[in-house]
């Protein structure tokens, strides 16, 4: 069965991971899932990573690529063209209001492709953070594995998720869910001893 992962969200509820899952019969399944133990360090850090990345690729102010722009979710699609492609979501203090502010950067392609109908235009993700989400794919597949700050709490994935609506403002693909049969892991609960919860990190 290939297993693909669809969007990684990380804030101080947990972890979410939204898993596609095609059979060899050709049928599609989404899963959910969610936890509320604190990831692998490896896993943080590339949150922590993106968080400049994603300023330098939206020439955002130098300000804003400290404590007060936050990664929070990670959604991997295609360009219409076909091309594997992402979306970052993030929030970042202002100074105008008491609430963040809520953005997502353009569908931005791993690297052009000559099916696309952008073209030689369409917005190409820098190497940096191409090489950040490819190691984020890998870290979301050990969080479903049972990989976690303090080691593997259990085997199989996490819980599903019990937030079945999905934030539209946060990078939801158009064609997401479209032929697909949404169903919840057959899968045990993590046991009752939790790993920490996450604790705001200061990045200078």
């Amino acid at each position: 069965m290939d297993t693909k992962i669809a969007s990684v969200k990380y804030t101080d509820e947990g972890v979410r991971i939204l898993a596609k899952k095609t059979k060899p019969s050709g049928e599609r399944t989404e899963l959910k899932h969610f936890s509320p133990d604190e990831p692998a360090p490896d896993f943080v850090d590339i949150f922590r990573k993106l968080r400049t990345a994603v300023r330098k690729l939206l020439d955002l102010p130098a300000p804003w690529g400290g404590d007060t722009l936050v990664v929070r979710k990670v959604t991997f699609t295609e360009t219409q063209g076909g091309s594997k492609a992402a979306i970052i979501t993030a929030m970042a203090e202002v100074d105008c209001s008491t609430s963040p502010f809520n953005f997502s950067t353009p569908i931005c392609a791993y690297e052009a492709g000559e099916d696309s109908e952008e073209g030689s235009n369409a917005p190409i993700l820098p190497k940096e953070i191409r090489r950040l989400l490819d190691k984020l794919e890998v870290a979301a597949e050990a969080y479903l594995d049972g990989e976690r700050a303090q080691g593997d709490f259990f085997r199989g994935s996490a819980s599903p998720d019990p937030d079945e609506e999905e934030d539209d403002t946060e990078g939801k693909d158009d064609d997401e869910g479209e032929g697909d049969e949404e169903t919840e892991a057959e899968l045990p609960p993590p046991p009752a001893a939790r790993g920490k919860k996450r604790t705001p990190e200061k990045v200078s």
